[in-house]
């Protein structure tokens, strides 16, 4: 507030005016805060301390880059004003790239140097221009150099007659859109020159409005601020068009300035695009017209297969700050795309002789009138809620067609018919998305040689082709829910196929032999593909990193796995064991074993594994990419999360006690089961109680216990050292008519006692808790059912359950199971 009283235009006016007056005061507190919000400094702040921290005996250059109409020449400007009064020589020269192009470099550079030598008229030669002459004339002098949009080094060179001539005290201040050119004119300081803010675009944009429109609704300018991106150029020149325009159609004027952007901001571009490459401005259209938002690498692939070089020309874009990368996202700003895709519309009037297709109108009036000709190499259309036919001959005389897209992004309801079939696609194709494809198969003329990525979600197709198709440049297919594609595609010569996606494919029951030839594979998801039973061994796949057989609830047997696996899900399948090599598997990350009901056995040396086992109820609701499935968060509650190498450990070691421990012969009579070893199951507390017996080790050459002859007990129990004879047996059988009386109910049942003998074929059987309730099948309900009988409630701790049971065959639960059981 100190800093606005010093303003002095305020003064009382008259009522009318009382909102004018307010509007400027808040115009003025908007830009005081702006540059102290949140103890950020303003850009000019932080230049000027670029500027001032230079050594004395070095020339300190700075350079200022930033994307076109973002300040560059305002901020350069200002510094100039605010800073020429402590140098001795100044030079300012704005828009040097436009200059050099409307005067020449050699005029110039004797502008230049009649300026800096303080000489109303210099004509330089070779011999002027020599470091040592420049250097000798200007060595005691302090230096200000500011050079405003400089798109060449070399000529930036030329003007000062080289670098080398620079000394301590000069300061050289450079403005680029390209930061390479800055770092080839030596800058030492880089700065960005960052968008402005929401509030600070909403502080420009009131500059522009008038006391009529001040009251109106902020809708149109909250649109105008996001759509402006934090550009001042955009701000000024569409703010003084939209507010000042007629209230009633404010959104419509937007909507047009968008697809004829003015003037100011086409040149402005123009400037920009001019200076790329024929790479860079393909790269750059494709980007604005159909892959913004889209992933880098993705995008990488899908432009490498056409032939362009385009990793070096999305970082040269990014140089030239015509786009971003976000979190590897393709970004950049709205007016920059709006002025690309009109660079393209104004390649012919008829939308069917264009490079490229986005608008659905457009789209669909080309599709459906045949009137795309070979000018079109990319066509995006967003189908939401569209519903047309097409011609067998739809795609004949687009042949250099290398992009195409048809998708539902925001609406199911969309219906592309094909009544009489399609011919064939353009053979250029190297993206063939097309969502809901309405037919049996891909046309029986089409090559798709120069195919990178095959994306046909949710289609009907029941197979791809007949036959073996040449498929060298394919990288990803991705097929998921065809519900009625009944074979694997043949894909034997996609030797460099990176990516399989057949999720919800639940027609699919074998996966081929022919997937053993992708050495290049990453990622396979058969997620969900329910009736699914044959899957052959992936372990000659030594790149692929991800595997998804969650959901295939018909696959019983799994082979080898490749070793370099990070990501296994086996959620919901219906396997009894799994394979040996699970314990080479040195890499895996994560391993989903969430509701395998039928799982039986797991290898001992899976203890040595480092992975994270899932044992709860959820798994990944969808399929994801390589870049995702590394990042997925455990979903599952505290308690039913564990370490894999902790678990198995923990059973070993039970197993390892119990084996310790004398064998039992069947309990044929009271006397034998006073006399079984089966020490792990009968030294439980509740078990003992029940039964009313004590089972103590015999150790015949170690001396007696002296606890168990003076008492008839042992308080160290199954693990006393000492020996314990059988003459004792008045301590260890007290209720023999009890015992007696639950051994024949036990007989009723079909169950005996024989704990741990290994002539039957009775097991223990160890459950990972996860629930409260656990599931009964027949065994386990006649177990419960003992238990109950002997008056004892099964025991469950936080971890494992323990109970004795008979093997039976596998029949479906009842109800949801919420226990992961393992039978060692």
């Amino acid at each position: 507030m100190i800093k606005l009283t010093s303003i002095n235009r305020y003064h009382y006016m008259e009522r009318h005016q009382v909102i004018m007056l307010a509007k400027d005061i808040f115009k003025d507190v908007c830009f005081l805060l702006s540059s102290e919000t949140n103890g950020i400094k303003h850009p000019f702040e932080v230049i000027l301390s670029l500027v001032h921290c230079s050594q004395s005996l070095a020339p300190h250059i700075v350079g200022l880059w930033g994307m076109a109409g973002i300040g560059k020449t305002i901020i350069s400007r200002d510094i100039f004003r605010t800073q020429a009064g402590k140098y001795d020589v100044c030079y300012f020269m704005p828009d040097f790239d436009k200059m050099c192009q409307t005067k020449g470099l050699s005029h110039l550079r004797d502008e230049f140097f009649s300026k800096i030598f303080g000489e109303e008229k210099v004509f330089t030669d070779v011999c002027d221009t020599k470091l040592s002459f420049t250097r000798d004339r200007l060595l005691d002098k302090r230096v200000l150099i500011v050079l405003d949009g400089v798109s060449n080094a070399r000529d930036a060179e030329f003007l000062f007659g080289g670098f080398g001539w620079f000394s301590g005290g000069h300061t050289i201040i450079l403005t680029s859109r390209n930061r390479q050119v800055l770092v080839q004119c030596n800058a030492k300081e880089l700065y960005q020159i960052p968008k402005l803010s929401e509030f600070e675009s909403l502080c420009v944009c009131c500059y522009f409005s008038t006391k009529e429109n001040w009251s109106r609704s902020m809708s149109s300018i909250s649109e105008l601020v996001n759509y402006a991106s934090g550009i001042p150029l955009a701000l000024g020149v569409l703010g003084s068009s939209v507010l000042n325009h007629c209230a009633n159609d404010e959104e419509e004027h937007l909507r047009r300035l968008r697809q004829h952007p003015p003037v100011e901001i086409q040149d402005a571009f123009r400037r920009s695009f001019s200076g790329l490459d024929d790479n860079e401005k393909n790269i750059f259209l494709d980007l604005a017209c159909f892959f913004r938002g889209e992933d880098k690498d993705h995008v990488v692939n899908i432009l490498d297969g056409c032939g362009f070089l385009t990793d070096l020309g999305i970082y040269g874009l990014i140089d030239e700050s015509l786009i971003s990368l976000v979190d590897n996202r393709i970004d950049m700003p709205n007016i920059f795309q709006d002025t690309g895709r009109f660079v393209v519309c104004q390649e012919n009037f008829e939308a069917g002789k264009r490079s490229r297709l986005w608008n659905p109108n457009d789209i669909v009036d080309v599709l459906t009138n045949n009137s795309g000709k070979e000018e079109i190499e990319g066509i995006f259309l967003d189908a939401s809620d569209l519903a047309f036919e097409l011609s067998p001959t739809v795609f004949e005389r687009m042949y250099r067609l290398r992009l195409f897209k048809l998708h539902c992004p925001t609406s199911d309801h969309c219906k592309v018919c094909i009544p009489q079939g399609l011919n064939s696609f353009p053979d250029e194709l190297r993206l063939l998305h097309w969502e809901k494809y309405p037919l049996g198969s891909l046309p029986r003329n089409f090559n798709p040689e120069n195919l990178v990525e095959l994306n046909m979600s949710y289609s009907n197709l029941t197979k791809l082709w007949k036959g073996t198709k040449n498929l060298e440049k394919l990288k990803r297919i991705i097929l998921s829910h065809s519900q009625q594609l009944t074979k694997f595609p043949r894909l034997s010569k996609a030797t460099n196929l990176e990516h399989i996606d057949l999720e919800g494919c639940t027609s699919l029951v074998k996966v081929n032999s022919s997937i053993l030839h992708h050495h290049k594979l990453t990622f396979l998801s058969l997620k969900d593909c329910s009736h699914l039973r044959i899957m052959p061994a992936t372990v000659h796949l030594e790149s692929l990193e991800v595997l998804n057989l969650s959901g295939c609830s018909d696959l019983e047997e799994l082979h080898d796995f490749s070793p370099n696996l990070k990501e296994l899900y086996l959620a919901g399948t219906a396997i009894r064991e799994m394979p040996s090599s699970i314990e080479e598997l040195t890499r895996l990350v994560t391993l989903d074993l969430e509701n395998c009901k039928r799982l039986q056995h797991l290898p001992s040396s899976i203890s040595n594994l480092k992975a994270t086992v899932t044992l709860g109820t959820k798994r990944p609701a969808s399929s994801m990419d390589t870049r995702d499935l590394s990042s997925l968060e455990d979903i599952t509650s505290p308690y039913k999360r564990c370490r894999l190498k902790r678990v198995i450990e923990s059973v070993i070691l039970r197993l390892r006690k119990r084996k310790g421990a004398k064998r039992v012969s069947r309990a044929t009579s009271l006397s034998e089961v006073q006399h079984s070893s089966a020490s792990t199951l009968v030294n439980d507390s509740s078990f003992r109680s029940s039964w009313g017996y004590h089972v103590l080790p015999e150790r015949p050459s170690q001396p007696e216990c002296q606890d168990y002859m003076k008492t008839g007990d042992c308080k160290f129990g199954h693990v006393c050292k000492f020996h314990h004879p059988r003459n004792k047996e008045t301590h260890v059988l007290e209720n023999t008519s009890s015992v007696a009386s639950k051994t024949s109910e036990m007989d009723r049942l079909g169950l005996s006692l024989s704990l741990g003998s290994s002539s039957t074929s009775e097991k223990f059987r160890i459950h990972k808790n996860t629930s409260s309730m656990v599931s009964e099948t027949p065994t386990q309900s006649n177990t419960l059912r003992l238990l109950s009988l002997l008056g004892t409630s099964p025991c469950v701790s936080d971890t494992t359950q323990a109970t004795v049971g008979r093997n039976t065959k596998d029949s479906k639960q009842q109800g949801e199971e919420k226990s992961d059981i393992y039978d060692w």
